[in-house]
């Protein structure tokens, strides 16, 4: 067992060297990039257990999303990594204009717009993703807040 986290403050994933295959739960590797929306999930240990996965060096890669990998492993993980700092990089971009927490759901930063029936599930984990990723920018002082605005340093 490998502990994980990121996805959650308890996310594992189970390696078997003799075979050289990690399964790698939500660790998934999809386009979307890493899931991060719970109330244990941390975007700091997310990065670490990526960057330990990419270590390890799997030749193959169970997801619990996208089921058996073994091609362009490094490249996915890279990938995969990446989405978190591109929604950074949208977020900051957003920030030069001073804006609320509201404010920044309902532009839509990290994902579409969504179909009517599915807008309030959409704007809850909208709203989480960018809550988690303010943390971590007011963490890093590249963020600041005052009452409700947040705005870049």
């Amino acid at each position: 067992m490998v502990h994980l986290p990121g996805h959650s403050a308890g996310h594992c994933g189970f390696y078997f060297p003799q075979h050289d295959i990690l399964y790698s739960a939500d660790i998934d590797l999809s386009r979307g990039g890493p899931w991060y929306g719970g109330a244990s999930s941390d975007i700091d240990e997310f990065i670490d257990s990526i960057r330990r996965v990419k270590d390890m060096q799997p030749s193959t890669i169970i997801s619990s999303h996208l089921g058996i990998i073994r091609d362009r492993i490094p490249e996915r993980l890279d990938r995969y990594l990446d989405q978190i700092y591109l929604k950074e990089e949208r977020l900051l971009k957003a920030l030069k204009t001073p804006q609320t927490l509201d404010d920044m759901v309902n532009n839509h930063l990290f994902h579409q717009k969504a179909p009517q029936q599915l807008k309030d599930i959409f704007d809850f984990f909208e709203k989480a993703w960018i809550s988690v990723h303010l943390e971590r920018l007011e963490r890093l002082s590249l963020v600041k807040r005052e009452e409700q605005f947040y705005y870049c340093t």
